[in-house]
């Protein structure tokens, strides 16, 4: 076992425009050359009302990794496709097993 880092991204993005939100995602993950990761789709809650939003995984914890994530982060909440106050990164620190 060795231990890395699972970081997380959350972005909201307006129901209307899931479509063009899930493409422009996608362009920004190539610009930020994130390589590997997972996206859920799921509802979140901002201020009490509900959203929908990516969650965006990344197992990693190099210093290229965190340079990127923060850059993709930042193209996220400054995305017209992604009307955001927040966007949010949590990173945990886990054991991972490659089989």
């Amino acid at each position: 076992m060795s231990a890395t880092a699972r970081t997380s991204i959350y972005v909201g993005y307006p129901r209307a425009q899931e479509q063009s939100a899930a493409v422009r995602l996608y362009e920004l993950l190539a610009l930020a050359e994130l390589k590997d990761c997972t996206i859920h789709k799921a509802v979140g809650f901002w201020r009490g009302k509900a959203e929908r939003c990516f969650i965006i995984e990344i197992i990693g914890d190099s210093s290229e990794d965190d340079f990127n994530i923060t850059f993709l982060a930042d193209s996220l909440k400054n995305s017209r496709d992604f009307p955001q106050e927040a966007v949010y990164i949590v990173q945990h620190f886990v054991d991972l097993v490659v089989v």
